[in-house]
């Protein structure tokens, strides 16, 4: 169900998992990662998507690596894989679609995404959304990937009021962030985490309905 007509002035969008659909990269790279480190590979993407969540530290935790010393060896690996799993990835339906709609309503739009931003450039290269985009933020720390100050930063650069903006995402922390700062939330159930949540899109063009 749509907020008040004309409420929202900005659109923030997550990256992984919600415009891009690397769901599948980032199981095939985490048990890549796994099986380096001979612990027991994910049977499936429901497997995935069920243990997937932020703290990133806590995924880790389930999938084996306890120690201090083996998260950072198993996260650093993760890292150093990934881009290897992307080239044949691509856009979610509807993306670039949903992205011009927005950007001809007039309304502002950004990227913030927990991917280090040198490796969030280069994974949006490829793609064409950053001519649709206002701006494009990445985190700074590979191993604690926390957005909120990010959007904290730039939200406080603008002119609306946290409730003018819908946060866009698909995991646990976007839903976090967007109740700690007040902003709109919306869930896209396609990407990296199963997560229950009142406002569920299950295909992008759903979010021109809640504009």
């Amino acid at each position: 169900m749509p907020w008040p007509a004309n409420s929202i002035r900005a659109v923030v969008w997550d990256w992984n998992g919600t415009l891009l659909d690397d769901v599948d990269a980032g199981m095939a790279t985490t048990n890549q990662v796994l099986a380096e480190f001979d612990r027991p590979e994910l049977a499936d993407r429901q497997a995935y998507r069920a243990g997937f969540g932020f703290p990133i530290r806590d995924f880790y935790t389930r999938l084996g690596f306890v120690t201090d010393e083996h998260f950072r060896a198993a996260s650093h690996r993760y890292v150093e894989l990934f881009p290897g799993h992307l080239a044949q990835v691509r856009l979610q339906a509807h993306a670039v679609e949903v992205l011009g709609a927005v950007r001809e309503r007039g309304l502002a739009q950004v990227l913030i995404s927990a991917t280090v931003t040198a490796a969030l450039h280069r994974q949006l290269e490829p793609h064409p959304v950053r001519v649709l985009l206002d701006e494009v933020l990445g985190s700074e720390d590979a191993l604690n990937p926390s957005k909120q100050a990010v959007v904290a930063g730039w939200l406080g650069r603008q002119p609306w009021r946290p409730d003018q903006v819908l946060m866009v995402g698909d995991t646990n922390h976007d839903h976090e962030i967007a109740e700690a700062l007040g902003t709109r939330f919306a869930h896209f159930t396609g990407g990296h985490q199963t997560h229950d949540h009142a406002s569920r899109i299950d295909d992008l063009r759903q979010v021109l309905d809640l504009l």
